[in-house]
């Protein structure tokens, strides 16, 4: 795949990983090792296994994401070539606003997302853990503000 336009190359994944589908209520679709079994889960942790397939196969992508939706992605100055594995960007105009995600960042969204589901669930301790988490991630001072202020929340109300 190393070379190849990186229209065709996007084409390429997507034809063989098929269809990923997002899980975006569920805890299980914040787990790697879930996603990759079970082929569905939260939509930034499926851009993310299009990104390790493509870097695999000798295509170098990068995590996007937009307000709307999360891509793997190739951009340069002329085009922005995205695969959304989740399909949750169909009919999107062009000139979105894209963020280019590194793996803490990724790491930090799925903590956010864990606290938050996890605290819905009434699983008071994981909660707190996965806001513990947040703080050893290197993170601008306003995240891990930010992070400090949920944990102490989730402490006063008892989790």
């Amino acid at each position: 795949m190393a070379g190849q336009e990186p229209r065709a190359a996007g084409e390429i994944i997507a034809a063989k990983l098929g269809h990923l589908r997002p899980a975006e209520s569920e805890v299980d679709g914040l787990f790697l090792d879930r996603v990759l079994r079970d082929r569905q889960g939260h939509p930034a942790l499926l851009a993310a296994v299009f990104v390790e397939v493509a870097r695999r196969a000798g295509a170098s992508l990068c995590l996007l994401s937009s307000e709307q939706a999360w891509f793997a992605g190739l951009v340069n100055d002329e085009e922005a070539v995205l695969v959304d594995p989740a399909g949750a960007a169909s009919g999107l105009r062009a000139e979105l606003l894209l963020r280019r995600h590194c793996a803490h960042e990724l790491a930090h969204v799925v903590l956010c997302e864990l606290t938050a589901r996890y605290r819905l669930l009434g699983c008071a301790t994981r909660a707190r853990r996965a806001a513990e988490l947040r703080l050893v991630l290197p993170l601008g001072e306003e995240l891990l503000t930010r992070a400090r202020t949920e944990l102490r929340q989730l402490e006063r109300e008892g989790c």
